[in-house]
């Protein structure tokens, strides 16, 4: 009888984290179509502070999901100057960015690169004028 109520609570557990997930799930989906709409109103390239209306997480997150899968256009370095500017893809993209729109993503510019030493174990990456 015990055991039955242990398995029950641990049971009702998953079912409550399983509820939370699908919410997740269907917000980030429906920022995503939400994001979809108001890019395809717009006759250039945004910045992501100009799309109002969705969480700055769940806005982030919806247009890391949509630059993924080839739906948006990411222009930009994301550097000071060159912010990141997102449109919608051209329908005959096949999911991948024209060549004059291409950015490679580039690494922070205040750390170096993760090394790996010769016994093939990575080394940390230091702050630029920092020590070793």
């Amino acid at each position: 009888m015990v055991e039955d109520s242990a398995r029950i609570e641990r049971l009702l557990n998953e079912i409550a984290t399983l509820r939370n997930q699908v919410a997740q799930v269907q917000s980030l989906r429906h920022a995503e179509a939400g994001v979809m709409e108001y890019l395809r109103t717009q006759t250039e390239a945004v910045d992501r502070d100009c799309i109002y209306g969705v969480r700055r997480g769940l806005l982030l997150k919806a247009l890391g999901r949509l630059v993924q899968a080839g739906q948006v256009i990411r222009i930009g370095t994301g550097q000071r100057g060159d912010r990141y500017r997102y449109q919608v893809a051209a329908c005959g993209n096949e999911g991948t960015e024209p060549v004059e729109h291409r950015t490679e993503t580039q690494e922070p510019h205040f750390w170096k690169s993760v090394k790996t030493n010769l016994t093939g174990k990575h080394v940390a990456p230091t702050v630029l004028g920092g020590g070793t």
